[in-house]
């Protein structure tokens, strides 16, 4: 998650302006203040007045409700408090079962939350020769994917 500070002056003035030629319609930031539309996201697509969208000119910035699924969402701490990492990016790892270490037990990151889109982490289990590796899932869901 990346964390960015409303007054940083670079990006301030990077909202999405409106469409033009519909009167400044879905001009960011547009939250009342009542609408709990407390975080933002980078977008490059935007609706227009009669329940259609279009492409931006570039990626700008729109606020958001906090609890929207998104690829990216950018959240700020009311207190400032760093964020916790709940995604190690580097994943990939190599477990050796030996006679002293005959059990291990692997999961995905941040198990039983989900992990991110096209996360692409490895666990490689080794054994020595002439041994098996037996693997007894616990639990295993597996993710819809779009068709």
């Amino acid at each position: 998650m990346m964390q960015r500070a409303f007054n940083d002056v670079h990006y301030e003035a990077n909202w999405f302006p409106g469409w033009a030629q519909h009167g400044h319609y879905n001009k960011q930031p547009n939250d009342d203040g009542l609408s709990d539309q407390d975080c933002v996201e980078v977008r490059r697509i935007y609706p227009l007045p009669a329940s259609s969208a279009r492409l931006a000119t570039t990626f700008m910035w729109n606020d958001r409700d906090c609890s929207t699924p998104n690829y990216f969402i950018c959240e700020r701490m009311q207190n400032d408090e760093p964020l916790e990492d709940s995604w190690i990016p580097n994943c990939n790892k190599t477990v050796i079962l030996s006679r002293d270490q005959p059990r291990t037990s692997v999961s995905s990151p941040g198990f039983p939350r989900q992990y991110p889109d096209n996360a692409n982490c490895d666990i490689d289990i080794i054994a020595s020769p002439g041994y098996r590796i037996i693997l007894d899932f616990e639990e295993l869901v597996l993710e819809n994917e779009p068709s």
